[in-house]
């Protein structure tokens, strides 16, 4: 997706016109929580390494 893609897609999804609606749009957004991407698993993680079962490459 190119930049003038990009720009037609955020008025027509979001109402944003330009630069400033965007940097407004960005600064007032919360973000993203990737915590569960980050933490390991609880329980269970380790049986698979005592059963020798590893993933297929």
């Amino acid at each position: 997706m190119g930049a003038a893609e990009l720009r037609t897609f955020l008025r027509e999804e979001f109402g944003i016109m330009n630069d400033e609606e965007f940097e407004a749009a960005v600064n007032a957004s919360t973000g993203i929580d990737i915590g569960m991407f980050t933490q390991p698993l609880k329980g269970g993680a380790d049986d698979d390494k005592k059963a020798n079962k590893f993933p297929a490459a």
